[in-house]
């Protein structure tokens, strides 16, 4: 996840794997500012947040040398419930059926906290994707042209 450019989001029970430079990269003053209420003592505005995400790559965060504050503390310190871990994903990278479930034992079945709006469905796992029902089955696809 590039962040950039002031982006505000409250992004909630997210599994990001698989890119190779890193998971999430801040990559300017403008996102720092909506995410911090200062860089001087740092904690969250609100505008920015990431909770009870699960992340899975190369290099998990990307620091560019010129943050006010590490992506790293950002995303583990001071958001929470984040985890650094496979999220034992069925078959996410299979070209033709990708399967975005969780399995047995991946950290993705709980640990999921849902916003207190009616939008949202109530539930407990992490992800896009009910471990019990896959929305995705017959229509997605990893296959390129």
């Amino acid at each position: 996840m590039q962040l950039r450019r002031g982006t505000g989001a409250n992004l909630h029970n997210a599994i990001v794997v698989g890119f190779n430079e890193s998971c999430v990269n801040i990559d300017d003053l403008a996102t720092w500012q909506t995410a911090l209420t200062s860089t001087a003592s740092p904690s969250l505005s609100g505008d920015l947040t990431i909770s009870r995400s699960i992340f899975s790559c190369a290099a998990p965060f990307k620091d560019s040398g010129s943050e006010p504050y590490p992506v790293s503390s950002f995303v583990m310190t001071l958001n929470e419930g984040n985890l650094l871990a496979d999220p034992l994903l069925t078959a996410p990278y299979s070209p033709t059926a990708p399967d975005f479930r969780p399995m047995a034992g991946s950290p993705a079945m709980t640990g999921g906290v849902v916003p207190n709006d009616p939008f949202f469905d109530n539930v407990t796992y992490r992800g896009g994707v009910d471990p019990a029902n896959d929305w995705t089955v017959g229509w997605t696809t990893n296959a390129s042209n």
